[in-house]
């Protein structure tokens, strides 16, 4: 085989490998597969870390239960036996009977009233879970798919650079072109390919961190659809998207639930200064030699720890400075959280801004690319220019990208800030998935052959 059928041969062949290294994402992409919601879906159901959450949850649940017993009556019975004399062959037999009943203990209701604000604040640390959950699973979908939009560009760049790279060793071999063409043109495809490989790599751990999160392996989601609908933020008005927020987001209701907590834990320290009042009653009954004795006693009881040592008031001061900081810490999370929320709004209008842009840019890249293209052909201009013009095709194709799922990640942010995120957005987010598409079929793929 001479050297020129050789050179064809292998350029042939290194053609279609990489032409169908570049579709295979593009099948992928186009192939049926999960949506953000099934994903969801299995996240809430097998993440240990939610299900983690929910169980403690439930057990601090059974502390209102817990406190509530202590106000309750307390019945016991005690020393209850069964003898039997083994040489008269009699039996005896007896029980106490013991009921207690507080009439007033200030602390046992105060530890109740703790109770039931803590359990409020639980509440609040579950549904702080499924807001990260939420967050956490639609930010590991999205972080896919970008990820295989970049590998899809990548592809598109290395072929594109694979095609200049040939173009230049051909008319080099013929006189048309210097050797410095042909230098240039595998520098830059050298490069193109590193960031393939690195982009494979990419898509490869964003996978494997969604397979985390949902406990099953991912590989095969629903893309992104090409022109979704960017909604604006509404009420356009980033302060009433802070009041929303000081009402309703929940890292502020927590630092308030806190100082309710605390200022129940004043209370109960409080309590230590008061007498505590109950009732006892006591039935002893007894059986021996055929007589049954019954005694039942009843008793009103008083206790007051009336010094102790300074102890109580001391804990009494702390449990109050407790209470301040947690308050201090409430007005900084409004302050913080307030102005995080007016910020991240603007961040989402910013975000629809730059879709634009970079829709232009690569519009714009792209006429810049062809006309270069044309240009390099007459020889006007040279393989330097034509490069640094798919360059800027290239980059601009990946902040395209990347801003479209900036914009999704940044609205989740502004409704968590606002309080507000919920699964149902999972459900609108959605809508912006491809739901039904059509594989590229094998003649299709024979039209290339």
């Amino acid at each position: 085989m001479s050297i020129y059928a050789r050179t064809y041969l292998k350029n042939f062949c290194m053609n279609k490998i990489f032409y169908i290294l570049a579709l295979t994402p593009l099948l992928h992409l186009t192939a049926y597969g999960e949506d953000l919601e099934s994903v969801y879906q299995k996240a809430a159901k097998n993440n240990a870390g939610y299900q983690a959450s929910y169980m403690t949850y439930q057990a601090a649940a059974e502390n209102i239960p817990i406190a509530f017993g202590t106000l309750l009556p307390n019945i016991s019975i005690t020393n209850a036996n069964l003898t039997r004399n083994l040489k008269t062959h009699e039996d005896a037999s007896g029980f106490n009977l013991n009921a207690t009943q507080q009439i007033f203990n200030y602390t046992d209701w105060a530890t109740y009233t703790q109770a039931q604000y803590q359990l409020k604040e639980d509440a609040l640390t579950y549904n702080q879970a499924l807001q990260n959950l939420i967050n956490t699973a639609a930010t590991d979908y999205f972080n896919v798919l970008e990820a295989q939009e970049q590998l899809k560009y990548a592809n598109a760049n290395l072929l594109a650079n694979k095609e200049n790279l040939d173009q230049a060793e051909q008319q080099y071999k013929v006189g048309l072109k210097a050797l410095t063409d042909v230098q240039s043109a595998k520098a830059t495809y050298e490069s193109a390919l590193a960031t393939q490989i690195d982009d494979i790599n990419q898509v490869q751990d964003a996978l494997e961190t969604l397979s985390a999160v949902t406990g099953t392996p991912e590989n095969n989601l629903s893309p992104l659809k090409t022109n979704f609908t960017k909604i604006t933020p509404s009420p356009a008005d980033p302060q009433a998207w802070s009041n929303t927020a000081l009402k309703h987001n929940l890292s502020i209701l927590l630092a308030a639930e806190q100082v309710q907590i605390d200022q129940a834990g004043v209370q109960v320290q409080k309590s230590n200064f008061y007498p505590t009042l109950e009732v006892t009653g006591q039935e002893a009954y007894a059986h021996a030699q055929n007589t049954n004795t019954n005694i039942g006693t009843a008793s009103l009881v008083a206790n007051w720890n009336v010094f102790t040592g300074f102890s109580t008031v001391h804990s009494v001061s702390q449990a109050n400075l407790t209470k301040q900081s947690d308050q201090e810490t409430y007005l900084q999370t409004q302050r913080n959280i307030t102005s995080q929320t007016q910020s991240d709004y603007l961040t989402v209008l910013s975000d629809i801004a730059q879709i634009s842009a970079y829709q232009q840019a690569v519009i714009s890249g792209e006429a810049s690319v062809t006309a270069a293209k044309a240009q390099y052909q007459v020889g006007t201009t040279t393989i330097y220019d034509l490069l640094q013009e798919q360059a800027k095709l290239f980059s601009a194709e990946q902040q395209y990208a990347s801003a479209q799922f900036q914009y999704i990640q940044d609205s989740l942010k502004l409704k968590t800030d606002a309080g507000l995120l919920s699964p149902t957005d999972i459900t609108a987010i959605n809508q912006w998935l491809e739901t039904s598409s059509q594989e590229t079929s094998s003649q299709e793929i024979s039209k290339h052959d």
